[in-house]
C-alpha cells in the first residue's frame, strides 16, 4: 500500500475518484496501524500532509486577496462592500483545491487519533539521569526498554545543531550499540554506565539517561521515537522530566 503523501493529491488532475480512493485507503491503513499502537512513520507522514494542506489554503487565499477585484454589490446590513475577482481559476488548481477541502476532515480525524497515542506514551514515560550528568550532554548514551521483548536497548546518541532560515534546530542521531536482557540487570544502571566507559574510552565521563516506562507498546514504531523526542527536549532545556 502506498504511504500517505502529497503525491496522492496531485493524482486528482488525472482522476479525482481514483485519488479519493487512494487517500482513503492510505488513511485506513494508518488507522489500522494506530489500532496496533504503531504511530511511526505514519504520524510523521500525516502531520506533513496536514501542514502542507494548510499552507496551500493560506497561500491561495493570499493570492486571491491580491488579485484585482470589481465592486459587485453592497451589504447594507453589515455595511460592507462585496467584490468579485477578475480572473478565472485554472481547472487543475481548482481540482486539487477541491480534493484538499474534501480530504482535510479525514486527515484531521486520523491525525487526532495518532496524537492521542503519542500523548499517552509521552505522559507515561520519563527520562531520568543515570548517576551524575556532566555539563557536556551533546553526546552520551540512552537506555530504552523494549518491554514486549523483555530487553533494554543501549543507544549512543549525538546532538547536532543546524541553522535554518530563521532559527537554530537540534537533531538527535542515534546508534544501537548493545541489547541487554531485562533479567540481566539486577540492581541499578550505574554498572551499565561503568561498562560503557570501559568499552568506549572516547567518552570517559558520558551523560547516560534512562527511559522509564511500564507500557508495552511497539519499540521501533512508537516507544523509541517518542523517547528520542523527549530526550532531545530534555537536553535542550537542560532539565530532565
Amino acid at each position: 500500500m502506498q504511504r500517505l503523501s502529497f503525491s496522492l493529491f496531485v493524482d486528482a488532475v488525472r482522476d479525482r475518484e481514483a485519488a479519493q480512493y487512494s487517500i482513503l485507503a492510505a488513511l485506513k491503513e494508518i488507522h489500522q496501524h494506530f489500532r496496533q499502537n504503531c504511530i511511526y512513520p505514519d504520524l510523521t507522514d500525516i502531520i506533513e500532509v496536514h501542514q502542507q494542506t494548510l499552507d496551500i489554503f493560506k497561500r491561495t487565499k493570499e493570492v486571491d486577496n491580491a488579485l484585482p477585484r470589481t465592486l459587485s454589490s453592497i451589504d447594507l446590513r453589515n455595511l460592507t462592500l462585496l467584490y468579485s475577482l477578475q480572473h478565472s481559476q485554472d481547472a487543475t488548481i481548482e481540482s486539487i483545491k477541491e480534493l484538499l477541502e474534501w480530504s482535510l476532515p479525514h486527515v484531521e480525524m486520523t491525525l487526532e487519533e495518532g496524537k492521542i497515542i503519542y500523548d499517552f506514551v509521552d505522559e507515561n514515560c520519563q527520562v531520568i539521569p543515570v548517576g551524575i550528568i556532566p555539563n557536556y550532554q551533546d553526546e552520551g548514551y540512552f537506555i530504552v526498554p523494549d518491554i514486549q521483548n523483555a530487553l533494554y536497548a543501549i543507544i549512543r546518541y549525538h546532538v547536532t545543531v543546524f541553522t535554518g532560515a530563521e532559527d537554530k534546530y537540534r537533531a538527535l542521531r542515534t546508534r544501537l550499540i548493545d541489547i541487554i536482557p531485562m533479567n540481566g540487570i539486577v540492581s541499578d544502571f550505574r554498572s551499565v554506565k561503568l561498562d560503557l566507559v570501559k568499552q568506549f574510552p572516547d567518552l570517559p565521563n558520558p551523560a547516560v539517561y534512562l527511559c522509564e516506562t511500564a507500557i508495552e507498546f511497539p519499540f521501533a514504531e512508537t516507544l523509541f521515537p517518542v523517547a528520542k523526542r523527549k530526550l532531545l527536549c530534555s537536553i535542550a532545556n537542560n532539565t530532565i522530566h
